[in-house]
């Protein structure tokens, strides 16, 4: 009779110490929009394959949330500000824990697109918004070499890597 109290003790105690690390986890939100600051707009995102880089602007200031899946849904990783009015700025995610290894590019420009160029010789291009922000992200760690602001298809600007 002991054994079986025991072992009946022993299996609810193990129940309720699952029942807390599950409670413990962080819960997520319901997409990867949700993770920002309620203070903050997303100005862009860019999905990658396990996560969503998103150009966030707060106070006029720009920076990078990575919004990656969790046991309970959406949660982020926020990436330190880009300096004011930064042409382009550089954040990256070395890939450590949940949080996927990434390179992101961002920052506003007064053309109508941007071209980052980087040191495996990919080339991405894209059409900066209607206030002048603008983010390419892709899965790895890289420096972009080149950041070229384009008007009507020319290099109006070149910023050179960190």
């Amino acid at each position: 009779m002991k054994t079986t109290t025991l072992l009946a003790a022993a299996v609810v105690a193990l129940i309720a110490v699952s029942l807390v690390a599950v409670a413990s986890l962080p819960t997520g939100a319901g997409d990867a929009a949700g993770v920002a600051p309620a203070a903050a707009r997303v100005a862009a995102e860019v999905e990658l394959d396990d996560a969503t880089v998103l150009l966030l602007s707060e106070g006029g200031r720009l920076r990078v949330q990575v919004a990656y899946r969790g046991p309970k849904g959406w949660l982020g990783a926020l990436l330190p500000p880009a300096p004011d009015g930064a042409v382009a700025a550089w954040a990256g995610t070395p890939g450590e824990g949940p949080v996927p290894s990434l390179s992101a590019v961002y920052g506003t420009a007064l053309g109508d697109a941007v071209r980052v160029r980087w040191p495996d010789g990919w080339v991405d291009e894209v059409d900066t918004a209607i206030d002048g922000t603008w983010l390419v992200a892709r899965v790895g760690t890289l420096r972009a070499d080149k950041v070229e602001v384009l008007r009507d298809g020319r290099v109006e600007q070149e910023v050179p890597g960190p």
